[in-house]
């Protein structure tokens, strides 16, 4: 991205670009998404379509053409029981889509407050959502009206274009994951939120230079970084062997269907 997004852009850089996503979608399926942020880059960038034509069609001619040789290698979509992703077996679209957006809910506490942090949430970990007077509904609700009131604030910006590209790497490279296009294997997975954490670095930062104090936000930003920075030491050493990844499981979810 920080290639795409010098002040000169050639087509051979935006090949160049595209090629290192492919690699790297070589190794995770979620890279994919960084060319839907370089087009939307691409777009608030210019004041006319007409000028990001050429880039933005090369990027989707690339991106279909790798999408198909994706499907190809695979031959059939993959196939998921009702233990690892339990809301796409419900019978009614009721629960199912509640249940979706109570997955996203998780996502994002997941990446916002990464308290509890679980490498199981298979089985019965997440009871599904069968009514709309489910309490966690308000969860819901009220993570797409922050989505919504994000964009809407950003927007309406000066720095407009950074925002947005911060949004689209925070929103963008989730939704794979999300559900919404296909079924997945899981029910929650800290591994999809890499490139989305990326985002939310970026936005956070941006969001504390623009809103407080110079001083204010370097003493802020550094307390952010201490904090998560100790969450993810010690989420590393959890994973150093099976018997204190599982045990680290039971603590945070002892409805794990694996621990």
């Amino acid at each position: 991205l920080s290639l795409y997004f010098k002040d000169k852009r050639s087509l051979t850089r935006t090949l160049a670009c595209i090629f290192l996503i492919i690699m790297a979608t070589l190794c995770k399926e979620t890279a994919l998404a960084v060319l839907g942020v370089m087009v939307v880059f691409d777009l608030l960038r210019t004041k006319s379509f007409a000028s990001s034509a050429p880039h933005i069609i090369v990027i989707t001619i690339c991106a279909a053409v790798f999408m198909k040789f994706r499907l190809w290698i695979q031959r059939d979509m993959p196939y998921f029981d009702a233990n690892e992703n339990p809301a796409s077996h419900a019978t009614e679209p009721l629960t199912r889509t509640l249940s979706y957006g109570y997955y996203h809910v998780l996502h994002a506490r997941q990446l916002l407050l990464p308290l509890c942090l679980c490498a199981d949430f298979s089985g019965t970990s997440v009871p599904l959502l069968e009514s709309i007077y489910d309490a966690r509904v308000l969860g819901i609700v009220s993570l797409y009206c922050s989505v919504c009131l994000l964009l809407f604030t950003v927007t309406r910006h000066t720095g407009r274009l950074y925002g947005m590209t911060c949004c689209s790497l925070l929103l963008l490279p989730f939704l794979p994951s999300s559900n919404i296009f296909f079924p997945v294997g899981f029910v929650v997975a800290e591994r999809v939120l890499y490139l989305s954490s990326a985002g939310f670095a970026m936005l956070l930062a941006w969001a504390l230079l623009k809103w407080f104090d110079s001083k204010v936000s370097y003493v802020l930003l550094g307390v952010v970084v201490l904090v998560y920075s100790s969450k993810s030491f010690t989420r590393a050493a959890e994973w150093n062997d099976e018997i204190s990844l599982w045990t680290s499981t039971v603590e945070c979810n002892p409805r794990s269907a694996l621990a």
